[in-house]
């Protein structure tokens, strides 16, 4: 299916696992939710909303991080894991192709976090979209973007965009 390059939107979204205090011995914060809303940028409209409950691996959800994002572990314990969460966001809502935003750095950053190697830097691994496949990280692709990442700012803060390559999918 083809759509015309940038007209739509991926709004993107997400929870992570957190704690009050850091996080215990041997567990760190991963992505427990991918939240996205579809904007046809004709008319500015939502088109679509999904929610993606995501399944993790090295950590637990903590009662604090319920009392933040209202997700609990029995919640998150039959989800799809990351890497399937990421497919569903590359397949269904076309991930690779169309330019993704969210308030701030934090969203792009966590999904770094969890799928680029420490090993890449990140603006050369989120263009290639390279993952580390080792025991501590997912095999995945990041869902949301194919070329660069690019932040600018406005009068109503900080909105980060990572941008899609044109061409049909």
């Amino acid at each position: 299916m083809h759509e015309a390059f940038e007209r739509f939107l991926n709004v993107v979204d997400v929870e992570a696992t957190c704690w009050a205090d850091g996080p215990p011995r041997g567990e760190s914060s991963e992505i427990i939710e991918i939240g996205i809303c579809v904007v046809d940028t004709a008319d500015w409209r939502r088109v679509e909303k999904r929610r993606i409950l995501v399944r993790p691996r090295r950590s637990r959800v903590s009662e604090f991080c319920t009392e933040l994002t209202g997700l609990t572990q029995a919640d998150v314990d039959g989800a799809a894991d990351f890497a399937a969460a990421c497919a569903q966001v590359r397949d269904e809502l076309r991930g690779r192709f169309r330019t993704w935003a969210s308030w701030g750095e934090y969203d792009r950053r966590q999904f770094e976090r969890q799928c680029v190697p420490a090993t890449s830097s990140p603006s050369t691994a989120t263009r290639e979209h390279h993952c580390d496949r080792s025991p501590q990280r997912p095999a995945c692709t990041p869902p949301f973007c194919t070329t660069t990442s690019a932040a600018s700012n406005s009068s109503t803060g900080r909105f980060s965009t990572c941008r899609s390559t044109p061409g049909k999918s």
